[in-house]
């Protein structure tokens, strides 16, 4: 029948159970369903029979065994047997259901492999205690590993009375036992028939008790206790009693030398000890686990027996210990070790949180609580397990940031440096529980701290950690030159493990760092590296350059692709100005010399105002009493000019025609050129009428020796009216304009061979004119120095 006729049938009252659609365990009798009650949601276990409808087969003697299951259910309520909450089994009803506390079958977990040794003996020290209860007063008739189970902390129960009979004389009926046996055995036990309906009713169970302990380490895979084999060979026998079967186990040296069996009998009556009595049943448990070599046989006990049962117990403790007054002084040993205990045994047991282990609010709330403990103990084994611990808890459901954070960050300013590294190494497990500002304002700061520790251990792990984390900091605008500026700090430490650490976290942060901070920051940070006295930070500098410059250069490949293809008119270009830049290499100045001095007399005009002028010109000339300015000159014009060029002598004998044309045929803005003076060595007696203006402005313009010399080079400047004046080149005098802005060194624009000293395709170098000043009142003779 199916689930859904379950409330067509219960039509005369409501069913108080919410009962599941599928059921999660069958067996030939029973479907197994969970189920909460309705009235405060408390989980149960639904046992619905599997009623045979009447008339096929085996279908009234089934249905038969079921019924009366059910009514030893109501009767028989000791420890050992399946917590029965209700029985509903109506004469008449099509259903048969029996609600039981929350239970999973055994069976399953022996096939799976999951039990050790030490947990099937703990579940059969439940059995005996069962046995020990019901043997005088009830005969079994049908042990079997499919009818026993275990409840939520790891007990071992059974359900299936089926056969099971009172021993009194007035209610025992053997014929019927028999009947009950052979239906079981042939409807439940797989066909195979057990020989039960043919033993003696009183050591039927005696038998099924020594194939029950073989079956269950056969199914289990483990390997009987040698000096239990005898044992089980009497019983199977029926040499031995149930009652003298179960002492004699109990006297055995692996029952006896196991501390946990005894342990696990005081488990059974805590519910009647005093908090101080549990306690010290706990200190037991904890000096047992903490001398046991091997942790992991505690995971090999059954499903529940360290979830639901030890952690619970070891958590109700140690908030016993923080209640009561003085508690941490007095017990505080005791503290830590329980404290150590119960993580450890709940980050083992996160596998069997499907199974329905999870950590509960109590839990929490002692995490929370010994967080704010300032004992460096508990604080360190807190930092220890606290990665493992958060995996437990569904994401932001641990309430870290709130309730732990600012506890957890006082780890890092503490005096102990064992606990200051270890706060350290936990900070990458708490990047998903705490806010982004917790991260990039408060984290950060606790590293710079860390990173100028005394402790190079801690110096090179805040490196470490900075590239566990850099890609979580997001929320930073400058995170480049901050990350930039934490690996440069660490490179010049002295320690050699925090410079490879640098380096490490340079190495992973080359997918972080923008283009623009590897070419002006990273790559002077890392260039140190390569002249360092370690010989090992050289070869890993060098690598990371590479890496970095590699980088660089596939960013520009894709940034100028398109001018790697180029085209022809730039490519000359480009071939011009190499071999222009080219020309300047294989420039010998001293060797072109009289061609530098060719082109620049050439282009040089003086303007005297007198013959003191002249006579100033030649005792200057003769003596170079004046330096002209730095010029620098295109190797390229040189080399055209080379051969052409004239010596200075060769100014003597040019013509006046040949300096106009080199002077006033350009279109530089000179006006049309005055009358000629016919005497030219009258000049040299005329008398200087007006002193030139000073020039102050120009170098070149400054004398030496007195205010009215000029020396040749250095091309004196009028500021005043034009006046005639006398030409050293023809001996004539020249009526000119006055020079305005122009220099010798001035680029003219003239056609002759002579024209120009510099080269077209070469910039000028110009001097800086100074604004022409306005006429000014002379300054006396005797008032130069002043003046100056």
């Amino acid at each position: 029948m199916n689930i859904g006729s379950l409330f067509k049938n219960l039509t005369n009252f409501q069913f108080p159970y919410s009962i599941g659609s599928t059921p999660y365990y069958s067996t030939p009798l029973w479907d197994l369903y969970e189920g909460t009650r309705k009235r405060d949601s408390y989980p149960v276990t639904i046992f619905k029979g599997k009623i045979v409808p009447n008339g096929s087969g085996m279908g009234s003697e089934v249905n038969e065994l079921i019924l009366h299951a059910a009514h030893m259910s109501k009767v028989i309520r000791v420890p050992g047997v399946c917590p029965v909450l209700d029985v509903f089994d109506e004469t008449g009803s099509d259903d048969i259901f029996v609600i039981t506390e929350v239970v999973q079958p055994l069976q399953p977990q022996l096939n799976s492999h999951n039990i050790n040794s030490q947990g099937i003996m703990l579940g059969l020290s439940d059995l005996f205690r069962l046995f020990e209860i019901i043997d005088p007063l009830f005969i079994m008739g049908n042990l079997s590993t499919s009818n026993i189970y275990v409840d939520k902390n790891g007990s071992w129960v059974m359900f299936g009375l089926e056969c099971c009979f009172d021993k009194a004389k007035n209610k025992f009926d053997p014929y019927k036992f028999k009947d009950y046996v052979r239906v079981w055995n042939q409807f439940c036990n797989d066909g195979t028939a057990r020989g039960g309906e043919e033993l003696e009713p009183t050591m039927i169970d005696n038998i099924l008790l020594g194939q029950l302990i073989t079956q269950l380490f056969t199914l289990a895979q483990v390997n009987v206790p040698r000096n239990w084999k005898s044992l089980i060979t009497s019983i199977t026998q029926g040499k031995l009693s149930m009652k003298g079967f179960i002492s004699k186990m109990k006297q055995t040296s692996n029952w006896q030398q196991d501390e946990m069996m005894s342990i696990y009998e005081e488990l059974k009556e805590l519910n009647i000890k005093t908090d101080k009595d549990k306690l010290l049943l706990m200190k037991r448990f904890e000096n047992h686990y903490i001398s046991c070599p091997d942790k992991q046989q505690f995971q090999g006990l059954t499903n529940g027996f360290i979830n639901n049962l030890i952690i619970p117990e070891i958590t109700s403790t140690l908030k016993w210990i923080t209640s009561v007054e003085n508690g941490l002084q007095t017990y505080n040993n005791s503290l830590v070790k329980l404290l150590t205990i119960l993580l450890d045994l709940i980050i083992h047991q996160d596998i069997k949180i499907e199974n329905g282990f999870k950590l509960n609010n109590e839990i929490k709330e002692l995490i929370y609580l010994t967080f704010k403990f300032s004992d460096r103990q508990i604080r360190f084994i807190l930092l220890i397990y606290l990665p493992k611990l958060l995996t437990l808890f569904p994401n932001k459901t641990f309430d870290f940031s709130n309730r732990i954070f600012n506890f957890f960050l006082q780890g890092m300013l503490d005096t102990d440096k064992s606990l200051r590294l270890q706060t350290l190494k936990t900070i990458p497990y708490i990047l998903d529980e705490i806010t982004e500002r917790q991260l990039n304002n408060e984290i950060l700061r606790s590293i710079a701290k860390t990173q100028v520790d005394p402790e190079e251990a801690i110096r090179t792990w805040t490196i470490l950690i900075i590239v566990k984390i850099s890609n979580r900091l997001t929320g930073i605008s400058n995170r480049d030159n901050v990350l930039a500026t934490i690996y440069t700090k660490s490179l010049k430490d002295p320690n050699i493990k925090t410079k490879l650490a640098a380096l490490y976290g340079l190495k992973m942060s080359v997918d972080i760092f923008h283009v623009d901070v590897i070419a002006n920051k990273v790559m002077s940070v890392i260039a140190p590296g390569l002249l360092d006295k370690d010989r090992i930070i050289r070869v890993k500098a060098k690598e990371l350059f590479n890496i970095y410059l590699k980088k660089l250069e596939t960013e520009a490949d894709s940034q100028f692709a398109d001018d790697s293809r180029g085209n022809n008119e730039d490519d000359k270009e480009i071939r011009e100005y190499v071999k222009e830049f080219e020309s300047y290499e294989r420039e010998d100045v001293d060797q072109n010399m009289d061609g530098i001095i060719n082109n620049f007399m050439q282009g040089l005009s003086l303007h005297m105002n007198s013959q003191d002028d002249l006579l100033s010109y030649q005792d200057e000339y003769t003596t170079a009493s004046t330096t002209p300015a730095p010029v620098s000159f295109s190797g390229q014009t040189q080399r055209t000019q080379l051969n052409n060029h004239s010596t200075v002598d060769d100014w003597d004998r040019g013509t006046p025609e040949q300096v106009d044309d080199g002077w006033d045929n350009g279109d530089d803005g000179w006006g049309k050129e005055d009358d000629i003076t016919d005497d030219f060595d009258n000049a040299w007696d005329e008398d200087i009428v007006e002193k030139e203006q000073i020039r102050k402005s120009s170098i070149l313009n400054k004398p030496r020796t007195a205010p009215a010399k000029k020396s040749i080079l250095g091309g004196a400047v009028h500021t005043h009216p034009p006046k005639k004046t006398s030409s050293i080149l023809d001996g004539h005098q020249l009526k000119t304009k006055p020079v305005v802005k122009k220099s010798i060194l001035t680029k003219y624009k003239s056609s002759s061979a002579a024209g120009s000293i510099l080269s077209k395709n070469k910039p000028a170098i110009k001097k800086p004119v100074a604004p022409t000043p306005k006429d000014e009142q002379e300054p006396q003779e005797d008032a130069w120095d002043d003046e100056w």
